[in-house]
């Protein structure tokens, strides 16, 4: 496993120390080595805190990523189905507006063809009105003539 860098500084003050020439005092060097050796003794557990600190900290910003890209795929699938539905209200207006034209186109077809027919009725019963005319005014005629007979 490498050293870490407080690791590795404790151990070159700890080296100066032993090294050094009697700058310290035989018990004030004891407790001065007896420090590095308690910090030395110390440093596993700060590192481990700061290890798993550090790992709670990619957890949490690897939860975070999740929940953003779950919202942005949310988001996203929102936004298809607010297209999606936009594009299926412009078709069915369309298609509305065509069934509209369609509907109208064929009314005024059957409103020409009505206006055609009673026409063409009225013009039948015209003609047969006539004949009827004709021929009433011909039997009129002919009760006329018998009857200026029976009275002469």
């Amino acid at each position: 496993m490498k050293e870490s860098r407080v690791e590795e500084l404790i151990k070159k003050l700890y080296e100066m120390i032993e090294d050094a020439p009697r700058i310290f005092s035989g018990s004030y060097r004891d407790k001065v080595l007896d420090l590095l050796d308690e910090i030395k003794g110390d440093i596993p557990s700060e590192i481990q805190m700061a290890k798993e600190i550090v790992e709670k900290r990619a957890g949490i910003l690897a939860a975070a990523e999740r929940e953003a890209d779950k919202t942005r795929n949310l988001a996203q699938e929102y936004a298809r189905q607010l297209v999606n539905e936009h594009e299926i209200s412009v078709e069915a207006r369309r298609r509305a507006a065509e069934t509209l034209e369609k509907a109208e186109k064929n009314a005024r077809e059957i409103r020409h063809a009505a206006a055609l027919y009673c026409d063409d009725t009225m013009r039948r019963a015209e003609q047969a009105l006539a004949q009827i005319g004709k021929e009433v005014g011909a039997a009129r005629q002919q009760f006329n003539e018998v009857a200026d007979n029976v009275n002469q």
